[in-house]
């Protein structure tokens, strides 16, 4: 039995030991953290309201950054919400940075763009 609670602390302990090396090496110690649906779902009806307040003033465009853009779901999510604005991320962390470079080829999105 001892070796048994053993040998799950052991597994456990690793798999935490691995996480936090994986976050040091490739997300230069920031998680990658998704944004809840309904959190996000909320922000873009916000960023929808501001926008429509923002056309009546005669507002040229709207650029919306979103700092520590992660795999860029968010950001593609707003995109995708309001076509007529120019949404950029920017992410620090190289293996998320291209993820976000590739799904943004693969879906064709325009108006979002991923910066370094």
């Amino acid at each position: 039995m001892i070796d048994t609670i053993n040998n799950i602390i052991l597994v456990v302990g690793l798999y935490f030991l691995f996480w936090n090396a994986y976050i040091l090496l490739f997300n230069r110690g920031v998680p990658n953290i998704k944004t809840p649906k309904q959190i996000r779902q909320k922000f873009i009806e916000i960023l929808k309201d501001d926008m429509a307040d923002g056309s009546k003033k005669s507002q040229k465009t709207y650029k919306i950054a979103e700092l520590g853009s992660g795999n860029g779901d968010f950001s593609r999510d707003i995109a995708r919400a309001l076509p007529e604005a120019q949404i950029i991320g920017v992410e620090i962390s190289p293996l998320a940075y291209w993820r976000c470079r590739l799904m943004k080829r693969l879906t064709g999105l325009k108006n979002v763009d991923y910066h370094r």
